[in-house]
C-alpha cells in the first residue's frame, strides 16, 4: 500500500482493528514487519501504549478512538483516561477533553500531605497557619477557602478542608466534568 504521511489516520482501519482481549486494545488486521494477523499490535512507552507504522509512532489510544468513532482529533483534542490508568484503552475508558479539563483528572500529587488534592498547608516562617481548600471555577479563575489553624486548630481545619473540597468536587464533576476519581 503506497501512502502518505497525510493518509496515516485514514489507514489505520485497513492495518488494525479494536480488541478488548488485547492488551493495548489493537490486534493486527494487515501486519506489517514481523507482526502477526490477530495479534496485539503497540508496545508499552511513555506511560501509554504506542504502535508504529511506516516508520511512524503513534499514540493508541487515538487510534482506538478513530477506529470506533471515525473522528480523527485535531492536535488540541486530548484523550482521557477517565479510571487515569493510560494502559487500559477499553472505548468506554476513553473521552475528548481539551487539555485543560485533562489537567483536572490527575493523580494527587507525591508531595501532597493532607491526603486530599485541592487541600494543602500553608506555612508562613515555618508555622503551619491555614489550611487551604482550593479549586477552579467554572471560569477557569482559582478560588480558594483558608482554614485558620490557630484559630480552630489544625484537625477541625483539616476536616472543614477536605469537606468543602469534597462539596466542591461534587459540584465540578457535575458541572465541568471532573471525574469522581479526581486526585485519589
Amino acid at each position: 500500500m503506497n501512502i502518505t504521511t497525510e493518509d496515516f489516520p485514514h489507514v489505520w482501519s485497513y492495518y488494525f482493528d479494536y480488541d478488548l482481549n488485547s492488551p493495548s486494545g489493537l490486534i493486527w488486521k494487515n501486519p506489517q514487519g514481523k507482526a502477526k494477523k490477530g495479534n496485539a499490535a503497540g508496545t508499552k512507552e511513555d506511560n501509554c501504549w504506542r504502535v508504529g507504522l511506516h516508520g511512524k509512532r503513534y499514540k493508541v489510544h487515538r487510534i482506538v478512538w478513530f477506529l470506533i468513532h471515525k473522528v480523527l482529533l485535531n492536535r488540541s483534542e486530548q484523550i482521557d483516561h477517565i479510571n487515569r490508568n493510560p494502559f487500559d484503552n477499553r472505548i468506554e475508558n476513553l473521552r475528548v477533553v481539551s487539555q485543560k479539563l485533562n489537567n483536572r483528572n490527575k493523580n494527587k500529587t507525591k508531595n501532597n500531605r493532607t491526603g486530599v488534592t485541592g487541600v494543602g498547608e500553608i506555612y508562613k516562617n515555618g508555622d503551619l497557619k491555614f489550611i487551604s481548600c482550593s479549586w477552579y471555577d467554572n471560569l477557569g479563575k482559582d478560588v480558594s477557602v483558608n482554614f485558620n489553624v490557630n484559630k480552630i486548630g489544625r484537625s477541625l481545619a483539616l476536616k472543614f478542608a477536605k469537606e468543602l473540597r469534597e462539596a466542591k468536587l461534587k459540584e465540578m464533576s457535575e458541572s465541568m466534568g471532573y471525574t469522581v476519581d479526581h486526585g485519589t
